[in-house]
């Protein structure tokens, strides 16, 4: 009778240990992390938008580029919406607004997402150690959208205050390398906003993101000596 009781009480020591165990790594695997307000992230659009076909509302989705260091998993997508269309003619030029209110992790876990565009130029960004990208002008309030300025099936990314377009940074089959000045009164004509599948451009959080991490999450581990991704760290 007395082996039988110690017997149960060893099962029983075991069985709270095992669950204590199993609860601590459950802790130290769901830390969280957090995204910075202001960082600039790096995105290819999943879908193609369009001025001439756009409306206002529609859904859109991109993906986390495979060069963005900002300390999301790869493979993160967020979700977007159309809040402005305008269709180009012969006085105004093509243009489209959206913002991002929706992150998707790998595994399908959503967390909640505030982002507008942004563009990518060198100039207006800084580098962190990490090599997370964050924007020189936080309190700057521009919006920046996209306008269509015939460049072969892409657009510019303009920041447009009061009416007026001013520079940006040209979308499509030039990656964003090329800027040009928008004027009216130099250009016959306007095109639509055409931005084709894969095309990578920036996004800027406008709130922090914060998301519980994961073991099979895995992560873009910046090199400085190359500025290129070396390794990773999962």
């Amino acid at each position: 009778m007395k082996l039988t009781k110690r017997l149960r009480v060893v099962a029983t020591s075991a069985i709270l240990g095992t669950a204590f165990m199993a609860g601590a790594s459950l802790a130290q695997k769901s830390s969280t992390r957090t995204v910075p307000s202001n960082t600039i992230l790096r995105a290819d659009l999943d879908d193609q938008l369009s001025s001439r076909t756009a409306r206002k509302g529609d859904v859109f989705m991109a993906t986390l580029s495979n060069k963005d260091y900002s300390g999301l998993p790869e493979g993160t997508r967020f979700q977007g919406v159309v809040t402005e269309v305008q269709i180009a003619g012969k006085d105004k030029p093509g243009m489209l607004d959206v913002r991002f209110q929706k992150a998707i992790l790998p595994g399908g876990a959503t967390v909640s997402f505030a982002g507008e565009l942004a563009d990518l130029d060198k100039k207006n960004l800084r580098r962190t150690s990490t090599g997370r990208l964050e924007s020189k002008a936080p309190g700057k309030r521009f919006e920046t959208k996209w306008v269509g300025y015939g460049a072969a099936g892409g657009a510019v990314l303009s920041t447009v205050l009061g009416g007026g377009t001013f520079r940006g940074a040209l979308l499509g089959a030039l990656g964003g390398a090329a800027y040009a000045y928008i004027n009216k009164n130099k250009k016959k004509h306007y095109d639509e906003v055409e931005i084709a599948q894969k095309t990578e451009f920036g996004i800027r959080a406008t709130q922090r993101l914060t998301f519980t991490d994961n073991s099979r999450y895995r992560y873009a581990t910046y090199d400085p000596s190359s500025d290129r991704d070396r390794d990773r760290d999962r």
